[in-house]
């Protein structure tokens, strides 16, 4: 009899979760989570509730929450992900980190969801990766560096300051514009990071940026100071030293 009650309701919430879903819209301009996901995770609150509230047994409740997880939360995300697919990387990652991070955070105050909880995270991590490589290659374009950690990783024969985009002028450029950002770390921020609803994300993806600048600048600022590479004067193009970079930004 349970297992056909539990067949029955698996189908009862399947085909309400489809019926719910197939209202998706574009996601909003806010980048943040829309109506269906939010109506989503008031019917998933609801169930998780009615689970604690009934004299449920324990193994009971440990085996139907992660299928009512499984049956709600996954097809959820799978039409936010179909809504995203014509966003740019930056905006779906930071919609889809928005999207994750409400499930997350709704379902965490529930027993039995570690499972779906380290799911999401994961998830959450890979959009945050995603983010850190928009934002440090934004930055690091905007600062004049791509090209001379470009010719560095390459590995090519010769004086770095006779490639193209890598001469004294470059350099001092560079040395330039990082002294007006270490003053001001925000001026290089991309929009969408500012959409991201959770703060602590928010901190995680500047503080990594910053790494990744730190330990660029540290291997452009080792190659400009080698005599090899033919720049005269390199303390004057870059006045300020890696440790002074990282001590300011980090």
């Amino acid at each position: 009899m349970r297992m056909l009650s539990q067949k029955m309701f698996d189908n009862s919430l399947t085909c309400h979760c489809s019926q719910m879903l197939e209202k998706a819209e574009l996601p909003p301009s806010d980048l943040g989570p829309p109506e269906a996901l939010q109506s989503m995770l008031t019917l998933i609150r609801d169930l998780l509730s009615c689970q604690d509230a009934c004299l449920v047994s324990v193994d009971d409740r440990r085996c139907d929450v992660p299928s009512i997880l499984d049956l709600t939360v996954d097809p959820a995300l799978q039409m936010c992900h179909l809504s995203a697919s014509k966003l740019s990387p930056a905006d779906m990652a930071v919609y889809l980190a928005n999207c994750v991070h409400t499930v997350y955070t709704t379902i965490t105050l529930f027993e039995f969801t570690e499972p779906k909880l380290e799911m999401l995270q994961a998830q959450m991590d890979a959009h945050l990766d995603t983010l850190v490589s928009e934002q440090s290659a934004f930055l690091i374009s905007n600062l004049g560096m791509s090209t001379l950690y470009r010719v560095l990783q390459e590995n090519h024969q010769g004086a770095l300051s006779t490639f193209p985009g890598c001469d004294t002028i470059a350099v001092r450029s560079l040395g330039t514009k990082l002294q007006d950002f270490v003053g001001s770390p925000d001026s290089f921020t991309i929009p969408q990071a500012m959409l991201l609803i959770s703060s602590v994300q928010r901190q995680q993806l500047r503080k990594r940026v910053l790494e990744v600048l730190c330990a660029i600048y540290n291997t452009i600022h080792t190659a400009v100071h080698e005599e090899t590479n033919g720049y005269a004067e390199p303390a004057a193009l870059l006045p300020l030293n890696p440790s002074e970079v990282q001590s300011r930004l980090l």
